[in-house]
């Protein structure tokens, strides 16, 4: 895409590390959408961690920098979910509404504003579960 400005709008939703020299390039700015209300839950399986800390849901993009989920946050936007969502559903809702969020974006890179709720959320980093974490998950997830 490109903007008012003629420069390049590179948009992610993956779970893609960029290197420097991609990052870094001249008149392209590149922006990822991260299934979490950062900064927090950092990283991989979002979701996951958001469910299993008890952590409000949503969806922030966010410049793409060289460190993970660090970038400056342009728009971010808390989602509901019911006490019974699983990662699956969660993933769901947020990808049901993916194209208006895509959208806000947008109008917030062509106006040179940020849409962010006054909030504050934990900074935290979510790796990897761990078995007992996954077991957890699903008793939790079967109690609700």
């Amino acid at each position: 895409l490109k903007n008012k400005n003629n420069e390049l709008i590179g948009l992610s939703m993956c779970s893609q590390i960029y290197r420097s020299k991609i990052i870094n390039q001249s008149g392209i700015n590149f922006y990822n959408f991260h299934p979490s209300l950062l900064p927090s839950n950092k990283g991989r399986f979002p979701v996951f961690w958001a469910i299993y800390n008890g952590d409000k849901q949503g969806v922030t993009c966010h410049i793409i920098n060289e460190k993970i989920d660090s970038g400056d946050i342009i728009f971010q936007k808390e989602i509901h979910v019911e006490k019974r969502d699983t990662v699956p559903l969660v993933l769901m809702k947020l990808f049901s509404q993916l194209h208006a969020y895509f959208e806000e974006t947008l109008n917030c890179i062509e106006k040179e504003e940020t849409n962010i709720p006054n909030k504050t959320y934990l900074n935290s980093y979510g790796p990897t579960p761990s078995k007992v974490q996954i077991r957890d998950y699903f008793r939790l997830v079967k109690k609700l």
